[in-house]
């Protein structure tokens, strides 16, 4: 584990592995997280506590994958993270991204529409208080859970269908 963006006097503290490829660091420099909420992989918001004392990380930290700097920075919350994960109201999900590209190497500006709040994760399955989350395939799921009853041309699967999926799924993981 990378600790050199620990406290030069905390017992963990040591730079050898400083900017390591492999290695895992702290992410919130040994300060407490109070509140945390994840909508999905790469797409969390979380409260840091510094301490009485004026530390520099405490305060709201928000990650997104995919979403621009300026906008998870400016416009994303870890409230609307909150309200987006619960299904409530007031929670605008698409967001202006504004980007320069080269077509024929002529620049031109794009305004897009991003998708920045999403509940929906396809490697778990979310429980139903919308906060314990299991795994594809978990033992305690119920197989028939995971595979959808209609095939893509709408007809339905036999048991034999579903066992070669299933023994399959069991294979690959």
């Amino acid at each position: 584990m990378d600790t050199a963006n620990l406290p030069s006097g905390h017992p963990c503290y040591v730079v050898d592995r400083k900017k390591s490829p492999g290695y895992f660091s702290d992410e919130v420099d040994a300060n407490i997280i109070t509140e945390f909420c994840a909508l999905r992989a790469k797409s969390y918001a979380f409260n840091v506590y510094a301490g009485p004392e004026v530390r520099v990380g405490g305060g709201e930290k928000i990650k997104a994958k995919g979403i621009r700097s300026h906008v998870v920075k400016n416009h994303m919350t870890l409230e609307d993270h909150r309200k987006c994960l619960f299904g409530e109201e007031g929670v605008e999900l698409y967001r202006d991204n504004v980007s320069i590209k080269s077509f024929n190497h002529q620049l031109m500006t794009i305004k897009t529409k991003k998708l920045t709040y999403n509940s929906y994760d396809d490697k778990r399955v979310v429980l139903e208080d919308k906060i314990n989350t299991l795994a594809h395939g978990h033992y305690s799921i119920e197989e028939d859970d995971i595979w959808p009853e209609l095939e893509e041309d709408g007809g339905n699967w036999n048991e034999e269908e579903k066992g070669l999926m299933i023994g399959l799924l069991h294979y690959i993981t």
